[in-house]
Order: C-alpha cells, then structure tokens, then sequence
C-alpha cells in the first residue's frame, strides 16, 4: 500500500514539501530543523535518553538522522571492538519535506580520534535486533505522534518507483522505493 502519489513523489524529488503543514510547508529548513531539535529534546527529557541529531551539510538530505539509545548494558553494540563508546540505538529518520517519519536500528561508536556510524536505507526500517531498541520505539512512537508526526512503515514504502523516476541517492540498493522518495542523500 503506497502512501505517497506520483505528484508527491515528484515534489520531494525535487526538494519541495508535500504538506500544507507548518514547518514543512514553508520551505524553511532552519524552521524544520528547531521543530526537530525541539522534539529531540523532548524525547530526551521525557525518557531519560541520550541523542545525536545529524543534519548532513554535504549535498543534499531530505530527512534529519535523529539516533536516541542510553548508555548502559543494555544498549551495548551488539558486536563490540575497541572504541571507546559503543552502542546500539533508535534511529528516528524525520523527513524535511513532510510530518512522515521511520525507524531504524543502528550502531555508533566513537573513541576521541576516530568513530562510526550506520548509513540508513530501505532494509532497515522497522527491523530490530535488540528487545530494548524495540522497546524504545514503542515508548518514541506515541510522542512523536502527539507532536503531529506520522510513523510510515516498511509495507508502505516497499512500492517501486517508475523508471523515469530520476533520483540520485547514495542511500539506494537496486530498484528505488518509496523509502528513497522520502528518505534520500546525495552529495
């Protein structure tokens, strides 16, 4: 089941909101980015969480990586190696262009000189490996949706673009999704 039309599919292509809804629709990112942070912040204060909110300056990036995991045993890196910090978390992906959001579990790590990070994309969503991530997300879930936000699911943005779709995106495996639509990154 699809949730986004061909208009709308061509609007984000294009870096253009697809909601009459305020921030999104006034094209100001900067406005975008504060109601995120604003939410973040929330999140954070309401659930006792550490976050990383990452707004990529490099190209172009229709959506806000909002990563959300607490630093105790049980958000340990499932595979640990020799950083410093390693944990697995929420990665709430926000789209700029509209209320749409998705989640992902992904993997941070950092020593002082060095670190890394996932690279979100399609096979991701709403897939996760550790009960407490999973837990996380359902506690996420309903505050995000008190702040006007809607969760999309993987069923949702299964559906194959058309092939005169053109969409760079360093996020893409194969054939691009609706996921790509809302979710991309070139640079």
């Amino acid at each position: 089941m699809a949730i986004l039309s061909d208009v709308q599919i061509t609007a984000l292509v294009a870096g253009e909101p697809i909601t009459k809804a305020l921030p999104w629709s006034s094209g100001d990112d900067h406005w975008v980015q504060a109601f995120y942070r604003n939410v973040c912040e929330s999140l954070c204060e309401k659930l006792e969480l550490r976050s990383m909110v990452k707004c990529i300056d490099e190209g172009y990036v229709s959506y806000i990586d909002a990563w959300f995991y607490r630093p105790d045993a049980q958000f340990k890196a499932s595979q640990p190696s020799d950083y410093d910090e390693e944990y697995s978390g929420l990665c709430v992906l926000l789209s700029r262009l509209s209320p749409y959001f998705a989640f992902i579990q992904g993997e941070k790590g950092w020593s002082v000189d060095r670190g890394f990070s996932y690279l979100p994309s399609f096979e991701m969503v709403d897939q996760f490996t550790s009960a407490h991530v999973a837990t996380l997300a359902a506690q996420v879930e309903p505050l995000l949706l008190e702040k006007g936000l809607r969760r999309v699911s993987k069923s949702e943005l299964a559906q194959l673009l058309t092939s005169d779709v053109g969409l760079d995106t360093n996020l893409a495996h194969g054939q691009l999704r609706q996921f790509d639509a809302l979710f991309h990154w070139y640079d």
